[in-house]
C-alpha cells in the first residue's frame, strides 16, 4: 500500500493554537508492505491440526519538508518478521493448542535539517522475542466450559547505542462459563500478561539516549472480568464489569530518556440487550469506562499511545433480510457529554457528545450465487463531530482536533466463488 499526499502538518490534529509557526500542510509519504504464507491441514485429525505461518510487515513514513520553511526531512521505518508453529490436539478433556512463535522487530529514524546540520540524527532499536504457549479448552460438564493457558516469552533488546538487555516472563489465564439454567449463563476470567519491553515510537528516537542508568522495566497487565447473560425468551440481556491494570508501560520521550514508564488502569461496565427474529436482529449496548494514567484521570496527551478518555457510549444496531434477498440495516453511535476531571493538566473540562447514524442496503440475488451488491450512507445526517477516541479534544482553546468526515456514500460489488 502506497499513499503520498499533503496533509495537516500534525497528522493527529488540525492545528495547535499558539504553537510554534509551522506550514499548514506537509508531505506524508507512507508505504506499507505485508507478506504472509500459512500452511494448515484441510483434513485435520485428532492429533494433527497444524498451523505454520511466516509473515513480514514493513512500514515507512517520510515527511519531506526541505521545500518548506522548516527545511527538515524525517524518515521512520518499522519492520517485523514473525512466525508461528502450533498444533491442535483433541484430547479426552478438551482441545489443546500448543506451539511456539517468534518476532524480530526493528525501528529506525533518519532525521536531517538543512539549516542546522548539528540536529541531524540517526537512531534505531531492535527487539527479538521467542515464545512457547499452550491453551486448553474443555467442557467438564454439559453446562460448563473452561479455558486456561500458559505462555513463556524470552526477549533480547538492543538500544540505539548498541547496548543489550535480555528479559523473560510468564503469562497465564483462566476463564469459564456456567449455564446456571436454560436461560442464565455466568462467566468470569482472569489473565496476567507479560509484555516485556516495547520498542519506542520512531519519531522520538534519540541517538543520545543512555540505557546504562536504568534497565527498561518489563510491562505487565492484569485483567479481570465478571459477566452474565439472561435469555428472557423475547430477548437476551447481558452485562459485564471489567478491570485492566497495566504496570510499567514504556513511556519514553526524546528528552526524558528511554526508560520512562507509566501505569495505566481502565475500569468499567457494559450492558446490552439483543433480540432476534426470523430474518433480523436488533441490539443496543451501553458502555461506561474510566481510564487513569499514574492514578490521575487520563487525558489524551498523557495517555497518548496508552489509552483514551472514553466516558459513556451507546450503540444501536439493527438489520432485516426480506424474502427477496434484500437486507436493510444500520447503526447509531451516541457518545454522551463527558466532563473530564482531575487530570494532570486540568481540573475540569467538558467534552461534547455526538450522535452518528449509518445505514446500508444489500442485495443478494438468488439466481447468482455468491454475488452481493451493497449501498451505504455513513453519517447520514452530515453531523459535524469529533470522535471520542480523537486526540486533543480535551484541550479546548489549545488544540483544534481532527473532525470525522461528513456524509459519505459507498457502492460495492462483491462476488465470491
Amino acid at each position: 500500500m502506497a499513499d503520498d499526499a499533503l496533509r495537516p502538518y500534525r497528522s493527529n490534529i488540525s492545528a495547535l493554537v499558539g504553537g510554534r509557526p509551522v506550514p499548514e500542510t506537509r508531505s506524508y509519504d507512507l508505504t506499507r508492505t505485508n507478506l504472509s504464507v500459512e500452511y494448515t491441514s484441510v483434513q485435520p485429525a485428532a492429533s494433527w491440526d497444524p498451523t505454520v505461518r511466516l509473515s513480514y510487515s514493513g512500514t515507512t513514513l517520510i515527511n519531506d519538508e526541505l521545500d518548506l520553511s522548516t527545511t527538515a526531512y524525517s524518515e521512520g521505518e518499522t519492520t517485523s518478521l514473525n512466525g508461528e508453529i502450533s498444533n491442535k490436539f483433541q484430547l479426552g478433556l478438551g482441545e489443546l493448542n500448543a506451539g511456539l512463535d517468534f518476532y524480530s522487530d526493528e525501528t529506525l529514524l533518519n532525521y536531517e535539517n538543512a539549516t542546522t546540520p548539528a540536529w541531524n540524527d540517526t537512531a534505531g532499536e531492535e527487539l527479538t522475542n521467542v515464545g512457547v504457549f499452550a491453551q486448553l479448552r474443555m467442557e467438564p460438564t454439559t453446562n460448563t466450559r473452561l479455558f486456561t493457558g500458559l505462555r513463556a516469552d524470552f526477549q533480547n533488546f538492543t538500544g540505539v547505542d548498541g547496548s543489550e538487555q535480555s528479559t523473560s516472563g510468564l503469562s497465564y489465564n483462566a476463564s469459564g462459563e456456567v449455564d446456571v439454567s436454560n436461560s442464565l449463563t455466568l462467566s468470569a476470567g482472569y489473565s496476567h500478561v507479560w509484555g516485556g519491553i516495547e520498542l519506542a515510537e520512531n519519531y522520538i528516537l534519540n541517538s543520545g539516549w543512555d540505557y546504562s542508568t536504568a534497565d527498561i522495566e518489563d510491562v505487565t497487565a492484569d485483567n479481570v472480568y465478571l459477566a452474565a447473560s439472561l435469555d428472557t425468551g423475547w430477548g437476551v440481556i447481558d452485562g459485564k464489569v471489567f478491570s485492566t491494570q497495566i504496570d510499567n508501560s514504556r513511556a519514553a520521550t526524546w528528552g526524558g530518556g528511554p526508560a520512562l514508564t507509566a501505569d495505566v488502569e481502565a475500569t468499567g461496565f457494559e450492558l446490552g440487550f439483543s433480540s432476534d427474529w426470523n430474518g433480523g436482529f436488533v441490539r443496543i449496548g451501553y458502555a461506561n469506562t474510566d481510564t487513569e494514567v499514574n492514578r490521575l484521570n487520563a487525558d489524551s496527551y498523557t495517555a497518548n499511545y496508552l489509552t483514551i478518555p472514553l466516558g459513556e457510549l451507546v450503540t444501536l444496531q439493527a438489520a432485516h433480510q426480506f424474502n427477496n434477498g434484500v437486507i436493510v440495516g444500520g447503526d447509531i453511535q451516541h457518545a454522551l457529554d463527558y466532563t473530564l476531571t482531575d487530570t494532570l493538566y486540568s481540573s475540569s473540562v467538558d467534552i461534547a457528545g455526538y450522535t452518528v447514524v449509518n445505514t446500508f442496503v444489500e442485495y443478494r440475488p438468488d439466481n447468482i450465487d455468491g454475488l452481493t451488491l451493497r449501498a451505504e450512507v455513513n453519517n447520514l445526517f452530515d453531523k459535524s463531530y469529533v470522535a471520542r477516541a480523537t486526540y486533543g479534544q480535551d484541550f479546548v482553546g489549545e488544540v483544534e482536533p481532527n473532525q470525522e468526515e461528513g456524509r459519505s456514500f459507498g457502492l460495492s460489488v462483491e462476488y465470491t466463488f
